[in-house]
């Protein structure tokens, strides 16, 4: 029962099935979109931070800088991109069973 004393309106099978396709489209998309923009994330990671290398090696070796900067920005970065990585794709599909679960808890009691 709800707070206020009513109970949800019962479905019939077509609403159902209807709604279960409705959420796995949802999940779907969603689970393609993290997944692109994750992969997005990473290949800006590594086409910049080659670019980064690869002009810090100019500094390095030409230009006699004797500092090696790359290095914060692909530990850093990577650091954000692993954390990236955990968050959209590994906790991303437990989210989504305790958001099944929850629907059907509400829809089927």
């Amino acid at each position: 029962m709800r707070e206020g004393g009513t109970s949800p309106p019962a479905l019939d099978d077509e609403t159902i099935r209807q709604l279960a396709a409705y959420i796995t489209a949802k999940k779907n998309m969603r689970r393609h979109r993290t997944r692109r923009t994750f992969f997005t994330h990473l290949w800006a990671y590594i086409v910049s931070n080659a670019a980064l290398i690869a002009w810090n090696a100019y500094t390095y070796f030409v230009l006699d800088v004797s500092r090696i900067w790359s290095l914060v920005s692909v530990i850093f970065w990577g650091l954000a991109v692993l954390i990236h990585y955990i968050i959209s794709l590994v906790l991303f599909e437990e989210w989504w069973k305790s958001d099944d679960r929850q629907i059907a808890n509400r829809y089927y009691g």
